[in-house]
């Protein structure tokens, strides 16, 4: 993985990340948060992951994420947004299986 952006947002008290990473196919969301954790030397629980994004015809993704310092400091909408995006997740899985059997 290689930071391309890194800048502090006092107002929102959270590094603003893009960063970039090769691989073959498109990374998962926890492999994501877990790469940027042990390269930020910080929690996972920390990290919003916003977008991953990849170009045609390349293996690079390039990453944009928040780090915030505390818990405390991540907004509700934050949370709330992925909260959302799991509860998804599982009504796909849910669906997928329903379909199977």
């Amino acid at each position: 993985m290689k930071i391309i952006s890194q800048k502090f947002n006092p107002l929102l008290k959270r590094e603003e990340i893009i960063a970039s990473i090769d691989a073959e196919k498109t990374p998962s969301r926890k492999d994501v948060i877990s790469i940027l954790a042990q390269e930020l030397k910080t929690k996972e629980d920390l990290i919003i992951l916003n977008k991953i994004s990849g170009f045609p015809g390349k293996r690079s993704f390039e990453i944009d994420a928040f780090v915030y310092k505390n818990i405390e400091d991540i907004p509700k909408y934050e949370l709330e947004k992925m909260k959302a995006r799991l509860s998804e997740k599982k009504a796909e899985a849910a669906q997928k299986e329903k379909k199977g059997e």
